[in-house]
This record gives C-alpha cells, sequence and structure tokens, in this order.
C-alpha cells in the first residue's frame, strides 16, 4: 500500500546546493588571491635581489674604474666582459648585459663560443619604461627560456667603456643601461609547489563540502523513508485495529504472536503467547495450504468463519463472528416462511370462518335443546368449544396474515400486570399455576396491545408447561445494557435444545391442544419492534422467554 509522507522542503536543498556552491566559489576565489600574491611577492622578492645585485656589480665596476680606465678601451670592454661572466657563473645571476638607447646589447655575459643564443634582447616597451622612469622590471626569452630582468639607467661615468656611448660631449652622452637577468627555476618551483598544495587544499575542502551534501541528501532521504515507514506502520496498525475481523498470527513453534481487539472480543483476552491448539477453533495453521479456505463452526452459540493464510515463518488466521449475519438470514427465512402462512392463512379464514360461525350458532342451539340428555348435550358442548379453538386458530392466522403497524408508547408495567392477572385468572385457577411478579424497570416504550398479547401468549404457554400439580409464572422487567428486559419464567417441564431451535417457526407444537403459532406471534410483534428475542430452556428446569426493547 502506498503512502504519502511530508517531503522535505526542497528549498532546504536548494539552500544547501547554493551554500555548497558559495563555499566552492568563495575557497576558489580565495585560492586565486594567494596565488596571485604569492606571485607578486616572488616577483618583488626577484626584484630587489635583482636590483641589490645590479646595484652591488655597479658598485664593484665603480671601484675598478680607475684601473679600466689605465686600459685599452678594447681591453677594459672585454676585462668588463669577464668580469660580468665571472659574477654570472657565481650564483643567482644568469644574464649581466648593457645596452644602449636603441637596445643594442653593448656588452654582456654571453660567452663567445654561445655566438648569441644566450642574448636577452630589450624590447621597445622596456626601452620606453627606461626612457621614462630610468628602470624596467620584466620577463625575457633567453635561449629558450625566460629570465626575470631588471634593468636600470647607469652612472654617467662607466657609459666610457661602453663602445659608441661616448660619440657626445661631456653631460651629454646617450644614456645606456644595465640590465640582470635573474632564473625563475626554482621561485616558480616554489611557486608551482605551492600553487599545487592550495589546488589539493581546494579541491580536499570541496570534496569533503559534496561529500556532506551528499550525506545530508543521503539522510534526508533516509529520514524521509523512515518517516513513510512511520506512517505506514501507524496506518497499518490502526487498520488491523479497527478491523471487524479477528486476526491472529501463529509462529513456527504454533504459539499466538499477535492479535487485533476484534479476536480478543470474538475468542477472549489473555491470546498472546497461548499455544494455538488450546483455542477452540477447528484449524491446523501448520497444515497451511491445504486448510487455507474459509472454515464455518459453531462456538458457544456463535457461528464463526476461520480462514488461515501463510506467511513468511508464521500463519495468519482470520476470525469472523457471523452470528449476526446468521440470525438475519434465519430472520429473512422466517419472515419468507410466515408470508407465505399468511397468504395461505387468509384464504383459509376467509373460506372458513363464515361456516365455522354457522356451525357454532347450530351447536349452541343443539346444545340449549338437548339440555338435560346425555351424551347428546354433552356432545353439543364438546362442538361450541372446538368451534372456539378453531376461531382462535384463525384469529391467529389473521392476524400472522394482516398485520397492523406498532405504535410504540410507554406502557406502564405494573398496571400491564395487574390487568394480565385478572384476564388469566381462571386459566390459573385451571393450571394450578401461582403468578408473580418482579417489576424492577417500571415502564417499557412497547406498543400496548401487541405487548399486551404477546405476554398473554407467553403466559399461556407457560401455564401449558406447568405440571398437573402446578408451578409459578414469574413476569419481570429489569434495564440492562441500555435495554429494558421484560421475561416471563416459568418452572415447567422446559425444552430440549431441538424444541428451542423450532420454537419459533409457526405451527410448531409439542402440545395436541397447541395449534404452534403463540410463540410465532410473539415473535412477530417483538421483530415489528425492532427489539429482540430470547429463549432459555432447559429440560426439568422451566424456560425463560425475554424480550428486549430499546430503553
Amino acid at each position: 500500500m502506498d503512502v504519502s509522507a511530508p517531503r522535505t522542503p526542497r528549498s532546504l536543498l536548494a539552500l544547501a546546493a547554493l551554500a555548497l556552491v558559495l563555499m566552492g566559489a568563495a575557497l576558489s576565489a580565495v585560492t586565486w588571491r594567494n596565488l596571485v600574491e604569492q606571485r607578486q611577492l616572488i616577483d618583488q622578492h626577484v626584484q630587489v635581489a635583482a636590483r641589490t645585485i645590479l646595484r652591488g656589480v655597479e658598485s664593484n665596476l665603480i671601484r675598478v674604474m680607475p684601473m679600466l680606465g689605465r686600459m685599452q678601451p678594447e681591453v677594459a670592454r672585454e676585462r668588463l666582459a669577464e668580469v660580468f661572466r665571472e659574477t654570472a657563473d657565481s650564483g643567482d645571476v644568469l644574464f649581466l648585459g648593457i645596452y644602449d638607447a636603441e637596445g643594442r646589447q653593448l656588452i654582456s655575459s654571453e660567452p663567445k663560443e654561445a655566438q648569441g643564443m644566450l642574448e636577452a634582447p630589450l624590447d621597445s616597451l622596456a626601452l620606453a619604461d627606461l626612457a621614462l622612469t630610468g628602470e624596467w622590471f620584466g620577463s625575457l626569452p633567453m635561449g629558450g627560456t625566460t629570465i626575470l630582468g631588471y634593468a636600470a639607467r647607469m652612472r654617467p661615468g662607466m657609459a666610457k667603456f661602453c663602445p659608441g656611448s661616448s660619440g657626445g660631449p661631456p653631460g651629454k652622452q646617450p644614456p645606456v643601461y644595465f640590465l640582470v637577468g635573474m632564473s625563475l627555476d626554482e621561485h616558480y618551483a616554489q611557486l608551482r609547489n605551492f600553487r599545487n598544495a592550495a589546488l589539493m587544499q581546494t579541491g580536499f575542502v570541496l570534496g569533503t563540502a559534496a561529500l556532506l551534501w551528499i550525506l545530508l541528501l543521503a539522510y534526508l532521504r533516509r529520514r524521509e523513508q523512515g518517516r513513510r515507514l512511520d506512517r505506514l506502520e501507524i496506518f497499518h496498525s490502526k487498520l488491523l485495529d479497527s478491523l471487524p475481523e479477528g486476526l491472529l498470527t501463529v509462529d513456527a513453534s504454533g504459539m499466538v504472536s499477535a492479535v487485533n481487539p476484534a479476536a480478543k472480543t470474538i475468542l477472549g483476552p489473555d491470546l498472546v503467547g497461548r499455544e494455538f491448539s488450546g483455542l477452540p477453533l477447528d484449524i491446523d495453521p501448520g497444515n497451511c495450504p491445504l486448510d487455507c479456505s474459509w472454515r464455518q463452526i459453531e462456538l458457544q452459540g456463535r457461528s464463526l468463519e476461520i480462514l488461515a493464510a501463510p506467511l513468511e515463518r508464521e500463519t495468519m488466521v482470520l476470525v469472523r463472528d457471523r452470528t449476526q449475519l446468521r440470525s438475519l438470514e434465519r430472520d429473512l427465512e422466517q419472515s419468507r416462511h410466515l408470508a407465505a402462512v399468511g397468504r395461505l392463512a387468509a384464504g383459509v379464514a376467509h373460506e372458513i370462518r363464515n361456516p365455522l360461525s354457522a356451525l357454532r350458532g347450530f351447536a349452541q342451539l343443539f346444545a340449549a335443546k338437548l339440555a338435560g340428555k346425555q351424551p347428546e348435550q354433552s356432545y353439543a358442548e364438546t362442538m361450541v368449544r372446538e368451534a372456539d379453538r378453531l376461531g382462535r386458530v384463525v384469529t391467529d392466522l389473521l392476524y400472522l396474515a394482516r398485520p397492523r403497524p406498532m405504535e410504540p408508547q410507554p406502557v406502564d408495567l405494573a398496571a400491564l400486570s395487574e390487568e394480565l392477572g385478572r384476564l388469566l385468572r381462571f386459566d390459573l385457577e385451571r393450571t394450578k399455576a401461582g403468578l408473580s411478579f418482579d417489576i424492577q424497570m417500571p415502564s417499557v416504550l412497547a406498543d400496548a396491545d401487541g405487548l399486551k398479547q404477546a405476554l398473554i401468549n407467553l403466559m399461556l404457554n407457560s401455564m401449558a408447561a406447568m405440571p398437573e400439580d402446578g408451578g409459578t409464572v414469574t413476569l419481570s422487567s429489569r434495564a440492562l445494557d441500555g435495554e429494558v428486559h421484560v421475561s416471563v419464567a416459568d418452572n415447567g417441564r422446559g425444552m430440549e435444545e431441538a424444541e428451542r431451535a423450532r420454537a419459533l417457526e409457526p405451527f410448531f407444537t409439542t402440545r395436541k391442544e397447541g395449534s404452534g403459532l403463540g410463540l410465532a406471534i410473539v415473535h412477530k410483534i417483538v421483530r415489528d419492534h425492532g427489539a429482540a428475542l430470547e429463549i432459555e430452556s432447559e429440560p426439568g428446569r422451566g424456560t425463560v422467554v425475554t424480550m428486549k426493547f430499546k430503553a
């Protein structure tokens, strides 16, 4: 069964995804900014180092200028180039050179055997900066690699050692520039290491955040599934609790492991933990699926239907109480039977009643004329009595055939009891029966004539069941379970179970003089009130007939 559950708000997931994206973007920006700053720091460091070296070399040249001035210019320039090469071979400096204003290289640390392969020419932009500011800093290609160069205008006194720089008058000589090239390999190696570390750190943080986001999604999904499972369990629990059929589960050892409230109502409390074989159910759950079909049993006056179905390592047993349904079915069958009887009775009464009245009149006439002549008078009186009995039978048949609607109203049971005592006084004397009353509920909502007719029939039946030495008929009333119970009890011979089961059938009687319509009429009156009728009887212990009216 599909059960919906409250979904996790999509805004929460969107907010988490947005936070992850923003965190990734911010972390990437910070990493990029750190790399740029690190690059700038390296450039500044190299620039400071290059400036220091340039000034140091320039200071050394100033100290040796007197000695160079005593040399021939060609010798002095060669000597200066050797100094540059020695300086370049000594450490971090890759290149030293002197350039004129046009960017032509005058003196450099390039070995002669390199034949111009290690030159580092200044481009026009660098020359423009040098002309404007007197110094320049940037990268230069040299021999297939890139160096970081720093160039500055040389002091005027040193220009005389450079070819082409002494063409002007003193103070008007064109500028020459001194270039120092630094290696970037070591610094860029550190920068690459730093960049790799930063990228790894950023990737680790982003990966961790992504993992946390995935875990959050998994947690939310699991929580949603958990909520759905809880709702499903609650739904199933309530469904089973409200199920009108009793439900039991029996484990592999034959013990009852679970029951619902309907099962307790049908089979009684404390079912869990009991052996299923100890329950009054004619079914073997261990023999399923052979017994997996509805089976009907009678249990303590109730009609039950039982079904067993196998589950995983368990057996499910369903128990349905069909007592009320069976009663309704019996009532329906009896109503159909009464309807048929009523139609027959209506036809018979119509054909019999008028001739019967004529016969009874002639019998009374003969009894009067034959008064004092025996046995003729006795025969005539017997004809009158039998005609009266037939008349009562016809009356009962007409009552069944033409029922009138009940008009419930409060009936004073005490007054009705006194009236019944007066009406049945001669029958009580004839049967030597005593009459007692136990009126605990003073009134009942019923049709007065119908209730009186029902009580007369019940009391006559009770008196007919009395032994020859008499007995006691008790009329009682009481309130119970929201109903008013009106009962007629006797201590007569009682009924067998088979008699009790058929007592309400029309024309069923065990007495020679009975018509078998008394209890049928009582049952019909009770059913027309929407009430219930109950008969309790045991052979030798009397009978109690109770009419259960709504309060």
